[in-house]
């Protein structure tokens, strides 16, 4: 029986292309489909999808860290502008 989940890895670990379902190479910020595609059966399609989701879920995280340390960065200089109260 198979698990209904999906993990994304990263990796130049050669040893994990036994066990991946999928692979994508990326080249120069390029995303490239695998060299040799793996056929989709009934279940694999579902998994596909859930793939798609996780894809999306990782870029949404990506995109909201990127705004975050954007206004920790605009915090900071607007911090470093304000004028500072003098002790009496």
């Amino acid at each position: 029986m198979r698990a209904k989940c999906a993990v994304v890895l990263s990796t130049h670990d050669e040893r994990i292309f036994d066990v991946a379902t999928r692979r994508l190479h990326i080249e120069d910020g390029r995303c490239f489909g695998s060299a040799d595609p793996l056929p989709l059966s009934g279940g694999e399609v579902l998994l596909s999808a859930i793939d798609l989701v996780v894809a999306l879920c990782l870029a949404v995280q990506f995109v909201l860290a990127g705004y975050y340390f954007y206004l920790l960065y605009w915090l900071a200089r607007r911090l470093a502008a304000a004028p500072r109260a003098v002790a009496a």
